[in-house]
């Protein structure tokens, strides 16, 4: 058997996996052929799994090796590129801000760079705004309070959406589809499309 040299990455990974299912260790362990001694050794990072349990973990899951390794944000794997992506909205969210941070780094027009940058920065804290105030957060520790953030924040997205318009785009590489934009990668085209779908799914309901 051929060992693989795993970091803390895997075991939280295929954990994290199991749990997100709803799959009892003792299940996990039956359908991937192993005891479930031996697969809590490997979700507790005490024992580094061979080369075909990680290969069998990456197709029980519907994920990728290099995802099960730490390699790769996304999860997806190459097979089945044409099909839908069946993964946790949350993976799926956190694979798409990775594609849309490299995709921001990728801009060469600094002026751009940082009012898209910004957009992101503000709606992200107009989300940790939210849930701070849900789970009761002491609102001291921002200095903006609940009655001003809400029409600041808002009002300055708007204007970076606006300067974002009015910046020259004469020089910025053309692409012609999600793909290319994309340099061909099947995992980042996969996440992208499947976001694309589950957002304007939520507004296509609000037209009903």
């Amino acid at each position: 058997m051929r060992w693989v040299c795993v970091s803390n990455k895997f075991s939280k990974t295929i954990s994290a996996l199991r749990k997100e299912r709803g799959i009892s260790q003792k299940n996990a362990a039956a359908n991937l052929g192993i005891s479930q001694a031996l697969l809590s050794h490997y979700e507790r990072g005490i024992r580094e799994c061979g080369l075909d349990f990680l290969i069998k973990a990456a197709d029980y899951y519907g994920v990728s090796c290099d995802y099960l390794l730490g390699h790769d944000t996304c999860p997806f794997t190459d097979k089945n590129s044409d099909d839908t992506i069946h993964t946790s909205p949350q993976r799926l969210l956190a694979c798409v801000l990775d594609i849309v941070n490299d995709l921001i780094c990728r801009l060469q027009n600094e002026e751009l760079k940082t009012e898209v940058q910004n957009f992101l920065y503000l709606s992200v804290y107009r989300i940790i705004r939210i849930l701070c105030q849900l789970y009761s957060v002491d609102e001291s520790i921002f200095m903006f309070d609940n009655s001003i953030y809400q029409q600041l924040s808002l009002g300055e997205m708007q204007l970076c959406e606006t300067r974002m318009k009015l910046v020259p785009t004469k020089s910025m590489p053309k692409y012609s589809s999600l793909e290319e934009l994309t340099n061909g990668n099947p995992n980042q085209y996969k996440a992208l499309k499947d976001f694309i779908s589950m957002t304007e799914e939520i507004l296509n309901l609000k037209l009903k």
